[in-house]
């Protein structure tokens, strides 16, 4: 953590410094380990599939997130057709762990 009340980690293979949030937003799980919501929720939102992503985890076990799926693009294959992944039905049917 940097004087200034930045936070980051070195990057391993090319030693380069990544900020990643400020200190005061860095969480801690229940295991110790340190982790942002904001690098997070970040990291989920660059797949083109996802709106929206808000992590928790403070206090916890792990870290985890509420994910905002499109499913106007997900519901839809590559040539319009429907693909049973992006049903409703199918997100119910398979349990989640």
């Amino acid at each position: 953590m940097g004087g200034d009340g930045e936070a980051g980690f070195i990057e391993e293979g090319t030693g380069h410094l990544r900020i990643i949030d400020r200190a005061k937003d860095v969480d801690k799980m229940a295991n110790g380990h340190l982790f942002t919501r904001k690098y997070f929720e970040n990291k989920l939102k660059f797949f083109p599939n996802i709106l929206e992503a808000v992590a928790f985890g403070a206090g916890c076990g792990m870290c985890c997130a509420f994910i905002n799926i499109d499913l106007t693009t997900v519901a839809t294959g590559p040539s319009g057709t429907t693909s049973p992944m992006g049903r409703i039905s199918s997100c119910r049917s398979t349990p989640v762990y």
